[in-house]
């Protein structure tokens, strides 16, 4: 019995532990109550403001909860808080992992992330950062929210049912090779999304030749030995962009030849008559062995 229990207790904690970590925007945003704020990152603009706006009427209608609206570094890091900002953030950038020069979202793509119970909003504009407001504002009808706690949306509008909602994806999820460019993949897969090869990189760079290595997981085997490393962007996953100073197959020696076989190999009578001496010692000997047989008999 006591075994059955402590076996219960196990799965219901690794249950547990599972739906904490997929926790939709749906949840989240339903569960918001007076303890939450929205905070306002640094370098808040004017249509910022608008999201907040928005949810604060959205949880006061859905939630009967009253969320103030404060700057960043007015409450504490442990406050639950939904927070808006652009991506040019430290803050965001340690939750997203995202450096401002890094930004890998394009003009009209909005992200929303649930995180630790917070939930995360920006986007490469205002605009972008209002279409995300927008739909998070109306989760009761959105029903894509129920499915992700990450999100990315699309559009170049501010009506609602002009807006595309997609989910949004880790770094580790991106396929890199297949030639497709999906939002987030731009700083993690150039191929991809630049659109540019590895042996063109090595080439804008001055080298004639290039090569995608596989990355070792052997520390002590060197990437790129005779060429310069570009880095993991160029080539699929798990490959390294080498450049080369020339090709490798032009690295090999010629075969060694000593004169005489040189000279022998460009006399083309030299060979007939090589055969012909040695037909000649061939019918010597035999002729040697029946003389001797004679001899003996």
């Amino acid at each position: 019995m006591i075994k059955h229990l402590l076996f219960l207790i196990v799965v219901t904690s690794l249950l547990s532990s599972v739906v904490l970590a997929e926790v939709s925007l749906d949840k989240t945003l339903t569960d918001v109550d007076d303890y939450y704020s929205i905070v306002f990152g640094e370098n808040t603009i004017g249509g910022d403001t608008f999201v907040g706006t928005g949810l604060t009427l959205a949880f006061q209608k859905y939630n009967y909860a009253d969320v103030d609206g404060v700057l960043e570094g007015e409450v504490s890091g442990d406050v639950a808080q939904i927070f808006i900002g652009t991506p040019c953030n430290s803050y965001l950038e340690a939750v997203l992992g995202y450096s401002c020069a890094e930004w890998p979202f394009e003009e009209g793509q909005g992200v929303a992330i649930v995180q630790n119970g917070n939930v995360y909003i920006t986007g490469t504009t205002s605009e972008d950062r209002r279409r995300v407001g927008l739909v998070l504002s109306s989760y009761p009808d959105i029903p894509e929210l129920a499915l992700y706690s990450f999100i990315i949306v699309q559009g170049t509008t501010l009506e609602l049912d002009q807006l595309t909602i997609i989910p949004g994806k880790a770094e580790d999820e991106f396929v890199c090779g297949d030639g497709i460019c999906e939002p987030g993949e731009a700083f993690l897969c150039y191929p991809d999304c630049n659109k540019q090869s590895c042996f063109q990189i090595c080439q804008e760079e001055g080298y004639p030749s290039a090569t995608c290595d596989v990355v070792s997981s052997n520390t002590n085997i060197g990437l790129c030995v005779d060429g310069k490393n570009m880095g993991l962007q160029y080539c699929a996953a798990g490959n390294v962009c080498c450049c080369e100073e020339q090709d490798a197959s032009s690295n090999e020696p010629p075969p060694s030849m000593d004169p005489a076989s040189i000279e022998q190999s460009n006399d083309p009578d030299a060979g007939s008559a090589r055969a012909v001496v040695v037909v000649a010692i061939v019918l010597l000997t035999l002729l040697v062995v029946i003389i001797f047989i004679f001899v003996r008999g």
